[in-house]
Parts: structure tokens; sequence; C-alpha cells
């Protein structure tokens, strides 16, 4: 390839990923929450299969999103919330969630390779 070729080839890239970008914005530097199903429940935990983007740009064959089974720990400050209509969010206690639910866990450290965290809040989405 030549070196002009290539780059108005890079310049096209720059181009076409400045214009994504207003669709998928950057990944965080760091990570503090994630998305999942609970798969198993225990008094004081919650198993998590949480589906982790690992790509700004989605990708055809899915290895933008990592998967990976979390153990999110519970502690007494741990708040349990779910959204009502017109998005107030209302406590509500661990029986509700049941394996099969989906939920949204926001944890003070960071997550990066973990695969045990203690959640600051724990969302039920549905």
């Amino acid at each position: 390839m030549n070196k002009s070729f290539e780059a108005g080839y890079q310049q096209e890239i720059s181009w076409l990923k400045s214009v994504l970008e207003k669709f998928y914005p950057p990944l965080p530097k760091k990570l503090y929450t994630i998305t999942g199903i609970v798969s198993t429940k225990g008094e004081n935990f919650l198993g998590v299969d949480a589906q982790i983007r690992v790509s700004q740009f989605p990708l055809p064959d899915g290895s933008d999103i990592e998967k990976k089974v979390m153990k999110v720990n519970l502690t007494p400050e741990t708040k349990i919330v779910k959204a009502e209509e017109g998005g107030k969010l209302t406590t509500i206690t661990l029986d509700i969630i049941k394996p099969g639910s989906m939920v949204f866990v926001h944890s003070r450290e960071e997550i990066g390779n973990k695969t045990e965290i203690t959640a600051e809040m724990i969302q039920l989405i549905r």
C-alpha cells in the first residue's frame, strides 16, 4: 500500500469514528456498574450473569460484549430499589429479587477484571 493511500484510508477511518461516536460514546476508563440477569441468590449475595461492553462500537460477531458471572455481595448499607412510574426510586427488599430478574448493580470499587464485588446499590429492572 502506498503512503498517500494509507493516509487517506486512516483519515476516512478517523472521520467514520467521529460520526459513530455520536451514537456510541467512548467506554469509561473505569467500570463501576454492571447489568445482568440474577442466576443465583443467597442470604447476602447475588450471582449475576453480567454483560460488559468491551468495545466502543458494536461488532457483528458479538465480541463487543464480554459475558461473565459476578458474585455481588450485599451489606446492610446496600440500597435495593426499583423504579416506579415517573422514574421515582422505591426501596424494596431482597426477597423481591429472584433468579431470572434483571438488575443494575453499582459498586464503589472498580470492577475491572474482578468476579466478586460489593454492591452499593442494586436496582431491579424487571
